[in-house]
């Protein structure tokens, strides 16, 4: 399924279902020593022509968790939905890069639920989210990790992981259990698998 083709809410949808399909045991690197990615600040316009009315809109700024490394960023999405009434998803990650790829590893936020205000505890995260980004003058393109092409990746021993079911519903997903694996094998064409044009977002800077 194309990213454009899923409709109202796509935001929450990857995070929320898109996305766990694949998960990460640790991050691709060190939060400690993560670096605040400055190019990303700031607020960012959704473009899609089949997006009718207002577009959605992605802020990206400084995380507001006690504690937390200098480089863990926050990502605010807003959107009006069919009512016109706001929707706002949040989400916290921070940036990874190999070579001439950039990554956001994405927090899976639910250990900080409840706490106010929200403090970092890394061990108390169960699993990593992926995606690729890039940011070309004021255009911010994110791409979608494909959890199909890292089952395969899997079955074939080409990255290590585990395929587990989870749930009632034994929703099949695959957890990537070794980081420095993982990086190397984006390194060494794993990027151009997980990754494709037919599972992106594209942003216009918002001045």
């Amino acid at each position: 399924m194309r990213y454009r083709d899923i409709g109202f809410g796509v935001f929450l949808l990857f995070l929320v279902s898109i996305l766990p399909g694949c998960v990460m045991k640790e991050p691709l690197s060190n939060p400690d020593e993560a670096k605040l990615d400055d190019r990303l600040l700031g607020p960012w316009k959704f473009v899609d022509e089949k997006v009718k009315g207002h577009p959605p809109i992605l802020h990206i700024g400084k995380a507001d968790i006690r504690r937390a490394p200098p480089g863990i960023m926050k990502g605010v999405w807003l959107e009006n939905d069919e009512k016109n009434q706001v929707q706002v998803s949040t989400y916290y990650f921070f940036p990874t890069c190999l070579g001439q790829a950039h990554y956001s590893n994405i927090l899976d936020v639910n250990p900080l639920d409840g706490e106010k205000p929200k403090t970092w505890n890394e061990n108390r995260v169960e699993d990593w989210l992926l995606t690729k980004y890039a940011v070309e003058n004021d255009r911010l393109t994110i791409w979608l990790l494909a959890a199909k092409a890292a089952e395969e990746a899997v079955q074939k021993g080409e990255v290590k992981g585990i395929i587990e079911e989870k749930g009632l519903l034994k929703f099949k997903r695959t957890l990537l259990t070794d980081s420095k694996d993982l990086c190397h094998f984006l390194l060494n064409g794993g990027d151009k698998k997980l990754f494709s044009d037919e599972h992106k977002m594209v942003f216009s800077r918002i001045k």
